[in-house]
């Protein structure tokens, strides 16, 4: 018997799109173009939002706007953790931001949306 041929992820998306209710396509559009949709889901535009991690890697860009917001809002480290919700002994943040280390991912996008809500107010970073 042969074997099925696997949908692409362009195909599964062109599926789901076709069973998706008018609520849900919204949703999803709203997810795409980085609006906040209540479901504390922000999405970004691939076109024009550039990723803040490889990975578990925090990319140049990424640290350079962090440590930038950290200045202008005084923060230090120990600070910026406890916004987390990350122990004070945890020192994961201080290992990316200043020697590159992987953090954890649940971190990662716990960054996204503080750089996210912290940048609304500013031009984006140069």
């Amino acid at each position: 018997m042969p074997k099925k041929k696997k949908k692409s992820p362009l195909e599964k998306l062109t599926q789901a799109w076709t069973k998706a209710s008018s609520d849900e396509r919204q949703q999803f559009l709203d997810f795409l173009s980085g609006q906040d949709n209540g479901n504390g889901l922000v999405g970004s535009n691939p076109k024009t939002a550039a990723p803040i991690a490889t990975g578990r890697y925090l990319t140049r860009e990424t640290i350079a706007e962090t440590e930038y917001l950290m200045r202008e809002r005084n923060l230090d480290i120990a600070t910026l953790s406890a916004e987390f919700g990350l122990d004070e002994n945890d020192h994961a943040l201080h290992r990316a931001l200043k020697h590159g280390y992987p953090l954890r991912l649940v971190v990662v996008k716990t960054l996204q949306l503080w750089l996210t809500k912290n940048t609304r107010s500013r031009p984006p970073f140069p």
